[in-house]
């Protein structure tokens, strides 16, 4: 059986490299804007891929329980094997099929005990999915959250309509290039889509490799 789980378990370069400065961000955010959380802070990460981070997350943070979900079902087995590392603790529960474009009411149910959320994450999503999956994010973290709850989000983003540096505009362009929906998304477009939702967009953080983290607050 152990076998089996360490054969599972995919292994994605960027998230080994982003998941320590992410969590730095993560561990401000929960000390600075999720102070008033009685009991364990609960997170929705949607788009979780290898599941990797929720594991990273999971053993830095002992007050967290994170709740993984991801689209493409060829990544939950891993998913599901990094969470097992953490069956004894709990903070990791077993993963969900969730297409984020559909309504948080037809998702799969939670083992936990489901929304409200005190954060929904979700990093490395936005730029290599259709924006319709942009859009949904927004609406359903307006859903799902809690008031005073957070989304935070993480990836190349273009500030009020500029690409920088010249490696993410040809980033941009070979993304396009791939699939005309994909894309660096703008934050302009992403405070519109928050405001729609209800979300009042809080702060940015610059990240490695010319990646940051936003974080917007439901009202």
């Amino acid at each position: 059986m152990a076998s089996n789980t360490r054969v599972a378990k995919m292994c994605a370069a960027a998230a080994t490299r982003n998941s320590g400065p992410i969590a730095e961000v993560l561990e401000m955010v929960l000390k600075d804007m999720l102070g008033d959380c009685h009991g364990p802070t609960k997170i929705l990460e949607i788009a979780s891929g290898t599941g990797q981070h929720a594991s990273y997350f999971a053993s830095r943070f002992q007050n967290i329980v994170i709740q993984p979900s991801e689209y493409d079902t060829r990544s939950l087995s891993s998913i599901a094997a990094y969470a097992a590392d953490h069956a004894t603790s709990g903070r990791v529960l077993p993963p969900l099929h969730i297409d984020v474009t559909k309504d948080p009411a037809d998702w799969p149910k939670s083992s936990g005990s489901g929304p409200p959320y005190d954060m929904v994450l979700c990093c490395n999503m936005m730029h290599i999915a259709p924006y319709c999956c942009t859009v949904a994010l927004f609406s359903a973290a307006g859903t799902v959250l809690r008031q005073g709850g957070l989304l935070v989000t993480y990836g190349p983003y273009a500030v009020d309509g500029v690409i920088e540096p010249e490696s993410n505009i040809r980033f941009d362009q070979g993304l396009r290039a791939q699939d005309p929906s994909w894309g660096i998304r703008d934050t302009r477009a992403l405070k519109q889509e928050a405001v729609k939702n209800g979300l009042l967009y809080c702060r940015m953080f610059h990240m490695p490799a010319n990646n940051k983290t936003l974080i917007f607050r439901k009202q």
